[in-house]
């Protein structure tokens, strides 16, 4: 997924990473004084653009304030109804917890945290704190998620990965749904034709 190459700086012998982000845009990163170090730079970026968790260096020093009106400004789409819910949610809780958090320091176990402040009634807001119902966390997680969202900016974020494993119940079941299978130690019964009936039916 990417290359090493050795370089002459001032005399002393540099080794330079290239590689490719998740838009496979062409990417560098030079100055490593040993291959070792620049090995173990290339596999992390290898590691974080397979797990998705990838963020451009550039990207990463912007903060959510700065970041947040621009995606409000892009939700052209939405009814004035829609879009008054989400500026609320970001407005109200998104912005007062993230606000001044550049992009770069925003971990899985941050979000994990915002999260159980919302539905304890403890996180950050401009309004008296008291706990959310399901929907209010979902829409307050999902604006933080949609902002920094790949298709909106391009790095896919901590955010994005499941906030939770003690989540509001509808978080919960969307978390948790699953297509039924056959029992353990039943097998899958086979089905036949009826005479004349295009459609089969169980025995």
């Amino acid at each position: 997924m990417g290359s090493i190459e050795r370089y002459s700086s001032g005399g002393d012998r540099r080794y330079r990473v290239r590689y490719r982000d998740p838009e496979r845009r062409s990417k560098a990163k030079a100055g490593f004084v040993t291959r070792r170090e620049a090995e173990a730079f290339l596999n992390a970026v290898s590691t974080s653009v397979a797990h998705g968790a990838y963020i451009d260096p550039t990207d990463a020093r912007a903060t959510i304030v700065n970041l947040g009106p621009k995606w409000l400004d892009a939700q052209t789409h939405l009814k004035p109804s829609s879009y008054a819910t989400l500026e609320t949610a970001w407005r109200v809780y998104v912005a007062p917890r993230w606000g001044e958090t550049e992009v770069g320091r925003i971990r899985h176990s941050d979000v994990q945290a915002s999260v159980a402040q919302l539905i304890k009634g403890t996180a950050p807001s401009i309004h008296p704190q008291h706990p959310l119902g399901a929907t209010s966390v979902i829409r307050a997680y999902g604006v933080l998620a949609s902002i920094l969202d790949p298709r909106h900016r391009r790095p896919r974020s901590p955010a994005q990965r499941k906030p939770c494993t003690r989540c509001p119940p509808a978080t919960q079941a969307r978390q948790t749904a699953r297509v039924p299978q056959p029992s353990a130690g039943r097998a899958a019964r086979p089905v036949r034709k009826r005479q004349g009936d295009a459609r089969p039916v169980p025995r």
